[in-house]
């Protein structure tokens, strides 16, 4: 076990260390941001990963959980698993974030701040439930299991919005950096 354990832990690429944290690329976060951005240099990447770090310290209050760090001006997003490091069991050390992917402009124009909106009225348009304009008081919402678009886009990149027991959930928080 302690061999192919080894052999796991040499896989990660150290891409940034940042106010006490470390990114490390998982797969090939990397090599797509290069492909899906020849003109960006590895400059633009790192400085992205350190605006959703710093939104992820402030915003988030350094909560573990999936997100996407999301350029509005250039148009990639990276995927970051911000979670505690697997050997520190006791979760005392610092967080850091794990990057599988970076996503291109096609993957990422879908998805905004406003897609929870977007999604809200699609529910409307499918006629699930009827709500209000407000939906944080639509006692509709409150009364709904499971519910969950079929999206081809979303899936490919894995990620989703859906309603369980009455809550909208997303399976990657949106960080969106200049």
């Amino acid at each position: 076990m302690e061999r192919y354990q080894k052999k796991f832990e040499e896989s990660f690429i150290k891409v940034l260390e940042y106010k006490g944290h470390t990114v490390f690329d998982t797969k090939h976060s990397v090599e797509e941001f290069k492909n899906w951005f020849p003109t960006l240099s590895m400059e633009h990447y790192r400085n992205g990963l350190r605006r959703g770090i710093n939104e992820i310290l402030e915003k988030y209050k350094d909560t573990v959980g999936n997100y996407i760090f999301r350029s509005k001006k250039y148009g990639y997003g990276i995927q970051v698993e911000w979670r505690y490091d697997r050997n520190d069991t006791k979760e005392r050390g610092p967080k850091h974030g794990y990057s599988a992917t970076t996503l291109g402009k096609d993957e990422t124009k879908f998805f905004t701040r406003k897609d929870i909106t977007l999604f809200v009225e699609e529910i409307k348009a499918h006629g699930v439930i009827n709500l209000k304009e407000d939906i944080s008081f639509s006692p509709d919402i409150k009364e709904v299991a499971y519910f969950r678009l079929e999206n081809k886009n979303e899936d490919m990149i894995g990620y989703d919005i859906f309603i369980e027991n009455g809550e909208i959930f997303r399976t990657f928080d949106i960080i969106e950096i200049t």
